[in-house]
């Protein structure tokens, strides 16, 4: 009775043990998933940052386009404290 209920209780653990580590090892292939779909989403994005700092993309920007260089500048001078 005893041999039996070890056996019993031997196979459950087995049972238990087995289940856990595929729990586990689902959950590692899910964070490797993500893990791999958010590097490719980084990627992209520093592709889009480096296309959106070009030359050409600022200077197609309609804000730029319009602008005219500066020909001539006039500096103001601030009163000081002292003078207040």
């Amino acid at each position: 009775m005893l041999l039996l209920a070890l056996l019993v209780g031997s196979m459950l653990f087995y049972l238990i043990q087995v289940n856990n580590f595929s729990t586990t090892g689902y959950a590692i292939n899910r964070l490797q998933s993500q893990i791999s779909q958010l590097q490719d989403q980084h990627d992209k994005l520093q592709v889009q940052a480096a296309q959106l700092q070009s030359i050409d993309q600022i200077q197609s920007d309609p804000g730029v386009v319009n602008m005219v260089p500066v020909t001539h500048m006039t500096y103001i001078q601030a009163p000081t404290l002292s003078q207040r």
